[in-house]
């Protein structure tokens, strides 16, 4: 390759995932994310990264932190918009094979900071971020509120946190649960509408709701299970046409959606 010229990040991306031992990483990119060829394709994924940057009200940077960093991909985009990230996770092993090549790549590592911990402490001073983003992490936690009260402690007045959680409402998921069939057994708790904000609102935590959003219709599991593994390019196309406005359709989008994002402001 000359010097001259990069490489595709995602397929370097694949490349630095197949380098990881533990054999859940490759499967869960392989699943989720990529072809066999190693080809970027990231329905959801890319989606769901899109969805939170629309949502980001401070365009011009600041300090964020990355709850929950794990792939890295909300921390490198932000990085890269000119934020200064704290990507947090529990495994070290994210950092060192994932995260940090991809801030390399992109020549972002100056930006992007890497802190192993639990997010139920976070390790930070009263009101140092003007961004926090919680990127499908409160479904893992058995008591979710201790996060939420952590990420109001360390956001500035006025600065925003934005959630993004599986939809428990979803009308195939609940079917699917109903039957035992569970993808993702490394959730605790799943929320619906209703219950994330009950869960978010809790006075203490002194958080206004400003945007929700649903996002990915999802045959769940058929959609992961099936569509994006053998489906061609044309029905991934169609799938593309009537996403958005199936997503912007009141009922219809919290019945089956995949998932919801919140966006809140510390008052």
């Amino acid at each position: 390759m000359s010097n001259n010229v990069k490489e595709d990040p995602f397929i370097g991306y694949m490349r630095t995932l197949r380098a990881v031992e533990t054999d859940w990483f490759a499967l869960s990119a392989m699943f989720e994310f990529y072809t066999q060829d190693g080809k970027f394709t990231g329905p959801f994924y890319r989606r769901r990264v899109q969805a939170i940057d629309d949502l980001i009200y401070l365009k011009g940077g600041g300090k964020a932190i990355d709850i929950g960093s794990s792939w890295g991909l909300m921390s490198i985009n932000l990085s890269r918009k000119g934020y200064h990230v704290v990507a947090l996770d529990t495994y070290p092993r994210l950092f060192s094979q994932l995260v940090l090549p991809q801030a390399r790549f992109f020549g972002v590592e100056h930006q992007v900071s890497c802190i192993v911990s639990v997010c139920e402490g976070l390790p930070f001073e009263h009101e140092c971020f003007d961004l926090a983003i919680c990127g499908e992490i409160i479904e893992h936690l058995p008591k979710p509120e201790r996060l939420i009260i952590e990420v109001a402690r360390v956001l500035k007045p006025g600065a925003e946190v934005i959630i993004s959680t599986p939809n428990a409402a979803n009308i195939f998921r609940k079917v699917s649960h109903k039957f035992g069939f569970t993808v993702i057994k490394a959730h605790v708790h799943e929320f619906t509408l209703s219950e994330l904000f009950s869960l978010v609102r809790r006075k203490e935590f002194n958080l206004e709701v400003k945007e929700c959003r649903f996002l990915n219709p999802n045959i769940y599991p058929i959609g992961e299970l099936f569509l994006w593994k053998f489906l061609g390019g044309f029905l991934k196309k169609i799938y593309y046409l009537i996403a958005s406005p199936i997503e912007r359709t009141p009922y219809l989008n919290s019945m089956v959606c995949d998932t919801i994002i919140l966006r809140l402001r510390k008052r």
